[in-house]
């Protein structure tokens, strides 16, 4: 009951954060968490659950990757953990749109 609050409260500090800025900061927001793979190929890299785990302690609420799959409204397991996550899938989470038409790497 205490992580659902929690990913609720992060999921909110989220969406008052990008609701009030342009959809170009998502943009870079998704980016910057690319930028964290080690990938050597740019355009092979992924975003992954631990990325975004990363991003937002950047943004001051340090999160488990356990509470980032939460957070992307998945099932906390080792596929999800190593499930990458496209940028329709993060604009859905930080701006609180419907996840309907967004695919886990999209």
């Amino acid at each position: 009951m205490h992580t659902q609050r929690r990913i609720s409260e992060i999921r909110q500090m989220m969406q008052e954060k990008y609701n009030r800025q342009l959809s170009g900061n998502l943009y870079q927001a998704y980016r910057k968490m690319a930028h964290y793979s080690n990938a050597v190929d740019p355009h092979g890299k992924c975003v992954y659950p631990h990325n975004l785990a990363l991003f937002v302690g950047e943004l001051g609420v340090p999160i488990t990757e356990k509470d980032a799959c939460l957070l992307l409204h998945r099932e906390v397991s080792a596929k999800s953990l190593d499930q990458p996550f496209g940028m329709a899938t993060f604009h859905a989470v930080a701006t609180g749109k419907s996840l309907r038409r967004s695919r886990s790497f999209t």
